[in-house]
C-alpha cells in the first residue's frame, strides 16, 4: 500500500495578464439594439424543419448574451448613457 504523497506546488500563471500593463482606456459600452444581427446575416440555419422556430431560439440565445454583457458593463461603470 502506498503512503501518502506530497503533490509538488505548482503556481499557476497570472491569468488576467499585468496590470501595470497600461493600454487604452474603454469609451464606453453601449447595447445593441439588434443582438441577432451576426446570426441572421449567416442566412438560413440547416438545423430545424421549421425556420421560424430555430431564428426564434437563436434571438433568445443572444439577447441572453446581450442582457449579460449589459449587466457586466453595468456594474464596472463602463455603460454608455445615453
Amino acid at each position: 500500500m502506498r503512503g501518502h504523497q506530497r503533490r509538488p506546488t505548482v503556481l499557476a500563471p497570472a491569468f488576467w495578464g499585468d496590470s501595470d500593463a497600461g493600454g487604452e482606456p474603454v469609451a464606453g459600452i453601449r447595447p445593441t439594439s439588434e443582438p441577432d444581427a451576426v446570426i441572421r446575416s449567416l442566412g438560413q440555419a440547416p438545423l430545424a424543419h421549421n425556420e421560424y422556430d430555430t431564428r426564434r431560439h437563436f434571438r433568445a440565445v443572444c439577447e441572453e448574451a446581450v442582457r449579460a454583457a449589459t449587466a457586466l458593463a453595468a456594474a464596472n461603470g463602463l455603460l454608455v448613457d445615453d
